[in-house]
C-alpha cells in the first residue's frame, strides 16, 4: 500500500513495545466480545496517540467504550509506512477472531433456538397429554356416573320383582283357593255361591225355573241362576237352588235311547232329593276357571247345544261342555 506523506511522515513510527500492547489488547477484546467500532477506535486513538508524540510506546490501561468511537470524517495522525505495515497482522487476526467470535454466537443463538423449539415442543405435548387426562377424567366419571345409575335401576328392579312376585304369589293363592272352592276340594265351612256359565256361549248361564222342570239357559244372572254348592269331598258337588225349596239339578239318562234328537242320551232337569244323580265330579278342563261337569249317576257330561242353547247331555268332554263356575258370594 503507498504511504502518503502527509498522513505518515517518515520521521515517525509505530514503537514494538507499543505494537505488542496493541495486539494483547485486541486478544482481550476479542474474548469479551468488544463491538467492531471500539476496537477501530482503539486502533486509531493508538495511532493518535503515537503520532502526536504524547504516549507512544507507553503502557495503556485502555478500557473499550462507546466514548471512544471515530467518525470516519476524523484524519488520522501522521504515521510512518513501516509502523503501518508492523500493525496489519493485528488487524487481520483481530477479524479472524472476531470472525470466529461471531460464527460461534451463531451456532450458539442455533442451539438455543433449538433448544426454545423443543421446550415448546414438550410444552405443547404436555398440554395435549393433560388434555388427553382430563378427557380420560370426563369419560370415567360419566361412566361412573352411568354405572351408579344403572346400578339404582338394578336395585329398583329387584325390588320391584320381589314386590310383583309377592303379590303374584298372593294372587296366584287367592286363585288357587278360589279354583278348590270351585272344585269342592277347599275346606270352608262357610256356604259357596256359584253361576253355571258356558265357556263357549258368551252370556250363557244354566237355570232352574220350577222344582219339577228341566233346566235351560238364560243371558243373564238372577235368582234362578244361583245355586249353593253342596260339597261331598273328592271334586264331587251338588248344586242346590237357591230360589226353589230343595230343589238339585239332576241329570237322568232318557229310557228310550234309540229315539233320535237332542235329548235321546238324557235330560237335566230339577229334583228335590240330592242322590248319585244330582252328584257332579268336577274335572279341570285345561284353563284355570274352566271345568266339566260328569254326572256320577250317568256318568255323562253336562253340556249346551250349539243351536237351541238348551242344556243337554253328552258322552264325552269337549268345547260345549266346558263351563265357568262364577262365584256370585
Amino acid at each position: 500500500m503507498p504511504r502518503d506523506p502527509e498522513l505518515f511522515p517518515a520521521d515517525n513510527y509505530l514503537t514494538e513495545s507499543k505494537l505488542d500492547e496493541l495486539c494483547d489488547w485486541f486478544s482481550t477484546a476479542i474474548h469479551e466480545n468488544a463491538a467492531p467500532e471500539e476496537v477501530l477506535a482503539r486502533v486509531i486513538q493508538t495511532v493518535r496517540q503515537c503520532y502526536h508524540g504524547g504516549n507512544c510506546g507507553r503502557e495503556s490501561n485502555y478500557t473499550p467504550s462507546e466514548s471512544t468511537v471515530t467518525t470516519p470524517a476524523e484524519t488520522l495522525p501522521p504515521c510512518s509506512e513501516p509502523a503501518y505495515d508492523n500493525l496489519q497482522p493485528c488487524l487481520t487476526e483481530a477479524q479472524a477472531s472476531l470472525a470466529a467470535t461471531q460464527t460461534s454466537l451463531a451456532e450458539t443463538q442455533a442451539s438455543l433456538a433449538e433448544a426454545q423449539a423443543s421446550l415448546a415442543e414438550a410444552q405443547a405435548s404436555l398440554a395435549e397429554a393433560r388434555t388427553t387426562v382430563a378427557v380420560k377424567q370426563s369419560l370415567i366419571d360419566q361412566l361412573q356416573e352411568q354405572l351408579t345409575t344403572m346400578n339404582n335401576k338394578h336395585e329398583e328392579l329387584i325390588r320391584t320383582s320381589e314386590r310383583e312376585k309377592q303379590e303374584s304369589k298372593h294372587q296366584s293363592n287367592a286363585l288357587k283357593e278360589r279354583y278348590e272352592r270351585q272344585l269342592g276340594t277347599a275346606h270352608d265351612p262357610t256356604p259357596t255361591y256359584v253361576a253355571i256359565k258356558s265357556a263357549t256361549f258368551n252370556d250363557r248361564y244354566v237355570r232352574m225355573i220350577s222344582d219339577q222342570g228341566t233346566a235351560e239357559v238364560f243371558t243373564s244372572i238372577g235368582g234362578w241362576e244361583i245355586f249353593q254348592l253342596m260339597r261331598h269331598g273328592k271334586g264331587i258337588v251338588s248344586f242346590k237352588s237357591t230360589w226353589l225349596n230343595d230343589a238339585y239339578l239332576t241329570m237322568e239318562a232318557c229310557p228310550n235311547p234309540a229315539k233320535e234328537g237332542w235329548s235321546r242320551l238324557g235330560t237335566v232337569k230339577c229334583n228335590t232329593a240330592c242322590g248319585k244323580n244330582e252328584q257332579f265330579r268336577i274335572h279341570p278342563a285345561g284353563n284355570i276357571g274352566t271345568v266339566w261337569l260328569e254326572s256320577v249317576g250317568v256318568g255323562k257330561f253336562l253340556s249346551v247345544h250349539e243351536k237351541e242353547l238348551k242344556v243337554g247331555v253328552q258322552p264325552g268332554k269337549g268345547t260345549w261342555e266346558k263351563f265357568y263356575l262364577v262365584i256370585v258370594r
